[in-house]
């Protein structure tokens, strides 16, 4: 016997018919051009410097080569020895696209490691984006030259970073030979803690069910420093007072003045 041939159903048929219109009329849609985008990266390595210096030079440079600048990364208060992926600088790249720019005050600011700066600019180099340099006053393309430049600045950048290193070691070791104590003292207590002014908000928090993971998320804090904030501060014993006492709207309204003399 001859098997029976079994014709697709009359719904397939239309439904095929509208995807394959769909994808018809999806192909003569204009594709959207990416617009240009400039923006500014920006880094110091301590607290105790503004990147304001540097925004007026990017901004004077930008103004010569009639450029306006979309957006501002700063980094503020980390070094150049951090990987980029955990700085703002890693959001940058994942932004970039092809033909974007990127100015900076010199190429140091990007990476104070030669290997790590290499590959920054490799990556930047690879999506058709450009690098401007104000101080050294350099365009870097996907070019030979450019490559050429970026080797060689990036070298003098991890010349540069290993002899402040080397410095800076000198002078702690003259420091501890001469009876200085390195260091904070013995018993100090610092000032200025990550968790200060934030009970009331970490109890309301956990009231609502938030875990001490998700609450330290939140507040940009290590799971870790929030433990031992928690347990010195005894604030789990304090909620478990609070849950039993209260419902968490009463919570809310009253407690507040209660919670900072905890």
């Amino acid at each position: 016997m001859s098997k029976r041939h079994v014709y697709p159903s009359a719904a397939i048929n239309r439904k095929y018919k509208r995807n394959a219109e769909k994808r018809r009329l999806t192909a003569q849609l204009p594709v959207k051009e990416h617009s240009l985008k400039v923006y500014s990266y920006l880094r110091v390595s301590t607290g105790m410097q503004t990147v304001e210096s540097q925004k007026i030079g990017v901004e004077s440079f930008a103004k010569q080569k009639s450029l306006t600048i979309d957006e501002y990364i700063i980094d503020e208060g980390i070094s150049g020895t951090v990987k980029a992926e955990n700085r703002n600088l890693g959001k940058l790249l994942k932004k970039l696209k092809d033909g974007d720019i990127v100015i900076c005050s010199e190429l140091s600011r990007l990476s104070r490691t030669m290997t790590e700066l290499l590959c920054l600019l490799n990556s930047i180099l690879k999506t058709g984006a450009k690098v401007y340099s104000v101080k050294e006053n350099y365009t870097l393309g996907d070019d030979l030259t450019s490559q050429v430049i970026a080797f060689a600045f990036s070298l003098c950048a991890d010349i540069e970073r290993r002899m402040i290193s080397a410095r800076t070691k000198e002078g702690l070791a003259n420091a501890k030979a001469k009876g200085k104590i390195l260091g904070r003292p013995k018993g100090y207590v610092c000032k200025h803690h990550v968790t200060d002014g934030k009970k009331y908000k970490y109890l309301k928090l956990r009231l609502k069910g938030l875990s001490k993971i998700k609450i330290a998320k939140r507040f940009r804090i290590s799971y870790k420093t929030i433990q031992n904030w928690v347990k010195a501060n005894n604030l789990d014993d304090y909620l478990k007072f609070v849950k039993f006492k209260t419902n968490y709207k009463i919570f809310d309204k009253f407690a507040k003045s209660i919670v900072d003399n905890v």
